[in-house]
């Protein structure tokens, strides 16, 4: 029963009370300090609208007789209901109900209800109960019992005469047997899972319930929690006895457990608005007597069966001292189970009642869900671009670094041709015999030069390389000197190289620069880039035409150990062709 708090007090109300006290707040917006005297008219007006708003409006409700007010007509008012809006949305703080709420079950409830006895207790699942002791004046305790005691008498007295009208209207009311009430089990009787087609047995129309999308024969009653709780969903929770055939103990069979699921659960018109909110519905059908649903009931403090609830996550204000409701797993009604059209007018009224609530929600949830979805996307873009900036950053170090290190090979190539140019300007002195070689570039210059019959292969080409780097073909030193000094020029301005570019070099004709200065100068860049004068690379190979003979740069041949230079010879000097020049020459 809903229970409205306010400032202290409690008022108990019905379902269908609580409704009309929602009804009469939206039409007269009445002040939160006036809820006593507002329930107390309509309390005294028989909870009928028209005749308490006509008392409210006439301005002196509050001082008016009692007597007047009881005169009020108990007739049902279409008129006051019609104007009544209906209430949208979650209902106003003051007048949020207090609803009993519903907890999941411990994870490992399995383990520790087992029905396997340890350390000498009792075989059952009720023995946890027992470990209960008191050592106290027993004369206190009696009196401490004394009330639960009444409370549960009184419950079970209701309980049974509820029952007995129940049976009475799903029987027709011409049976002259007595109805057998079936009672929850003081510890469950079943250890494994009861199939689903056991507990429904051969009731017509089963085979429809079980299409329901909201029907799931084998889920469990923390996950239906979890579902309804995250997706703000129903759960229809049906608790039934044992309904199976039993031939041999037929007293074992709970009546009224196959009454309600042949007549009422499994009934077209049932099926029918059960499919109508199939998305917003978990629908939870087991039998008592195996642990899960046996746990349920203790939990809830069912004691016959069959019994219908209806849970969902909504507002509940489970204390006095909250000043703010929150959302919370909660029993929005026990359903009527007298009669099909009292069970689908409690199941109906409820799911409207609460419905604007939970669709409120479940938008305002997957709104949380998309949001939170686009931010996971725009971080994960973010993260993306951060992670491609740093692949770019890592490519472009890469290739700077590349670059310097081609820039820094070809400074030292450079600088290697420019040291073995100033060592060719030494003067040779030998009284060795000598070979006369002539020599003829592929540009059409001939220059004649004079080798010392040890001079090695590698040595003539260096020389020959000297001439063709510095473009000079004679063996005149100043001219030497000159295209030195003008190939380090270049090499100043160039930026494929790093070599020369803090020297200043002054090359008007009127400044003379010697060749040991200029060697001066090469050496200091080699050490500051800390090279050393390393194996030159040719471009270009000697070839001596008559007979064709190739001559390699060999450090370890003579000149005079060659016939075809020795001594005398020709050789013509071949440039090396690049391999994609030779391949468009084909092409063309």
């Amino acid at each position: 029963m809903p229970v409205v708090n306010h400032e202290g007090s409690e008022f108990h109300l019905s379902h269908t009370e609580e409704d009309k006290l929602n009804e009469f707040q939206v039409i007269t917006d009445f002040p939160p300090e006036d809820l006593p005297d507002v329930v107390k008219l309509l309390r005294n007006h028989g909870w009928q609208l028209e005749p308490a708003l006509s008392r409210y409006f006439d301005g002196e409700w509050k001082n008016g007789s009692e007597e007047v007010m009881r005169e009020a007509t108990h007739t049902p008012s279409r008129v006051a209901d019609s104007l009544a809006p209906p209430v949208l949305g979650p209902r106003p703080l003051s007048f949020t109900t207090s609803l009993p709420v519903v907890r999941p079950l411990p994870a490992n409830f399995r383990h520790d209800f087992r029905t396997i006895g340890l350390n000498g207790r009792s075989n059952t699942v009720w023995s946890m109960f027992e470990s209960f002791s008191y050592d106290g004046n027993p004369f206190l305790f009696v009196l401490l019992l004394i009330p639960r005691i009444i409370n549960r008498l009184s419950a079970t007295i209701f309980t049974f005469f509820c029952t007995l009208l129940s049976l009475h209207s799903m029987s027709g009311g011409g049976s002259s047997d007595k109805p057998k009430i079936s009672k929850v089990p003081k510890a469950p009787t079943r250890e494994t899972h009861i199939p689903v087609a056991e507990v429904l047995g051969d009731t017509k129309d089963k085979d429809e319930f079980c299409q329901l999308k909201s029907f799931d024969p084998d889920i469990s009653f923390n996950e239906a929690l979890r579902i309804a709780k995250e997706e703000f969903k129903f759960i229809l929770l049906v608790l039934v006895g044992d309904t199976c055939d039993a031939d041999a103990d037929a007293d074992a069979v709970d009546v009224n457990s196959r009454l309600l699921l042949e007549k009422i659960l499994l009934n077209k018109k049932t099926v029918q608005y059960l499919r109508k909110i199939d998305d917003e519905l978990i629908i939870y059908l087991k039998c008592v007597q195996e642990l899960e649903p046996w746990l349920i009931a203790q939990q809830l403090g069912v004691r016959n069966t069959p019994e219908i609830y209806l849970i969902a996550n909504v507002s509940n204000k489970t204390s006095h001292s909250e000043t703010v409701s929150s959302q919370r797993l909660s029993i929005l009604s026990k359903l009527r189970i007298n009669s099909l059209n009292k069970f689908l007018q409690s199941l109906t009224n409820a799911v409207e009642r609460y419905s604007p609530e939970l669709v409120v929600n479940r938008t305002e949830m997957h709104e949380l869900r998309m949001s939170r979805e686009i931010k996971k996307l725009q971080e994960d873009a973010y993260m993306k671009s951060l992670e491609m900036d740093r692949v770019k950053a890592i490519e472009r170090e890469k290739s700077l670094k590349l670059a310097q290190d081609l820039k820094l090979k070809s400074t030292g190539q450079q600088l290697n041709w420019l040291k073995a140019c100033v060592d060719e300007l030494q003067p040779l002195e030998t009284t060795e015999a000598q070979t006369t070689l002539q020599f003829r570039t592929s540009s059409g210059k001939r220059f004649i030069k004079k080798f010392p019959s040890m001079t090695t292969l590698y040595q003539i080409y260096r020389s020959i390389g000297c001439h063709i780097y510095l473009e000079v073909y004679s063996s005149d030193r100043a001219e030497w000197v000159s295209a030195l000094q003008e190939k380090i020029s270049q090499l100043a301005a160039d930026d494929g190289v790093l070599c020369f570019k803090h020297e200043q070099l002054h090359t008007s004709t009127t400044t003379t620069i010697t060749a040991d200065e200029l060697g001066d100068i090469i050496n200091n860049e080699l050490a500051s880039f800390d090279l050393e004068q390393g194996k030159l690379e040719f471009n270009f190979e000697l070839v001596s035409p008559f007979p064709k003979y190739t001559v390699h740069p060999d450090e370890e041949i003579s000149v005079g150990q060659v016939l075809q230079l020795w001594p005398n010879g020709s050789l013509l000097v071949e440039a090396f062709v690049e391999e994609e020049e030779e391949e468009e020459g084909e092409k063309q």
